[in-house]
């Protein structure tokens, strides 16, 4: 099994992420927060042999389990 959470991928939660990065690293904060391509992520475990078992949206968070066939 694998879980994976992440924002989700609209123009709005995207760009108030991408803020929150430039904002961040503006200040040289240590922790620096990162923006994926989540279709591509999906897409590589898929090919590592997981499939997706399970996938619930809210506003902001995607929360997709996977599990190795």
């Amino acid at each position: 099994m694998y879980g994976l959470t992440h924002p989700r991928n609209n123009i709005l939660i995207g760009s108030m992420f991408r803020f929150q990065i430039a904002i961040l690293k503006l200040f040289r904060f240590k922790f620096h927060p990162f923006w994926h391509d989540w279709d591509l992520m999906h897409k590589e475990i898929n090919r590592q042999g997981f499939r997706l078992l399970y996938q619930k949206s809210t506003f902001v968070w995607n929360v997709a389990v996977f599990q190795r066939i």
